[in-house]
Order: C-alpha cells, then sequence, then structure tokens
C-alpha cells in the first residue's frame, strides 16, 4: 500500500490507480466519501466528462453512465490538521485542475 498526501484547503485531485478514476467529495455531514469515476464501458475518466441532472458522460466516447450506477470505494484514509493522507494500492498519480 502506498500512503498519498494532499493539501484539504484545496480543490480534491482526482486519484488514478491502475484501472481506476478516484474523486474524493464531502457528503453534507463534511464526511469525506470516495466516488468510482472510471467508465464502465471503456474505462475513461468520468471525472474529466459533462454532467446532466441524472447522468455523467464519457469523455471518451459520449456513453452516458446514470449516476445513480457510480459507486463509492472504500479507502482508508487520514484527515491531519490541513492534510489528507490516502492508502492505495497500484498508485499512479493525481490529477488535478478537472
Amino acid at each position: 500500500m502506498q500512503l498519498i498526501a494532499f493539501d484539504r484547503s484545496q480543490t480534491p485531485p482526482v486519484i488514478k490507480t491502475a484501472g481506476k478514476y478516484i474523486q474524493m467529495q464531502r457528503d453534507e455531514g463534511g464526511q469525506i466519501k470516495f466516488k468510482d469515476m472510471t467508465c464502465q464501458h471503456r474505462g475513461g475518466p468520468l471525472t474529466h466528462g459533462t454532467e446532466d441532472t441524472e447522468s455523467v458522460i464519457c469523455p471518451w466516447h459520449g456513453k452516458k453512465t446514470r449516476k445513480c450506477r457510480i459507486n463509492y470505494l472504500d479507502i482508508a484514509f487520514v484527515e491531519n490538521a490541513n492534510t489528507v493522507w490516502v492508502g492505495l494500492q497500484d498508485f499512479e498519480r493525481l490529477i488535478y485542475n478537472v
């Protein structure tokens, strides 16, 4: 497992692992959640797609994925001061400015 750290005061990056695009977000109660934003059709980054009220459109091929089909992932993390530490297998990179 690899530990990745990023500043929680900035817009959260997209976390790229082997085969997944993961988006961190906070729910209404302020709790951190991780969403699997990988297109089920071709593995594209739904994080880079266009959203409408019910779906996200994959930027690679235009296929719509209904938002209700996007899964949350159980990922180990720790918040300490202004840093979020995330433990991941197969980490590749952080993607900013999505």
